[in-house]
């Protein structure tokens, strides 16, 4: 019996759920949660601005000692960084 090549579009994500930027990491960590995701895109509007994953979290907030507060918010540097947050 042969094996059946799987493609990309056989096994990802249909639905995307996109985060902005001016979202906090508590609600951004509440959405991965509820979609079961680790890795959520961050847009304005169609634009991609980047993505925050599930260990950018930890390493550039618990990690550093910031709370995952009302006040903290998303910035559109996402991948340099401490420099995403506010």
């Amino acid at each position: 019996m042969r094996n059946k090549t799987l493609k990309v579009k056989d096994v990802g994500i249909k639905e995307v759920h996109c985060a902005n930027p001016s979202m906090t990491p508590s609600e951004i960590t509440s959405m991965m949660k509820k979609h079961h995701v680790g890795v959520i895109p961050v847009c304005e509007g169609k634009k991609l601005l980047g993505v925050l994953a599930d260990r950018d979290l930890v390493i550039n907030c618990m990690a550093v000692g910031v709370l995952l507060s009302l006040d903290t918010r998303c910035q559109n540097s996402l991948a340099e960084g401490e420099e995403w947050l506010k």
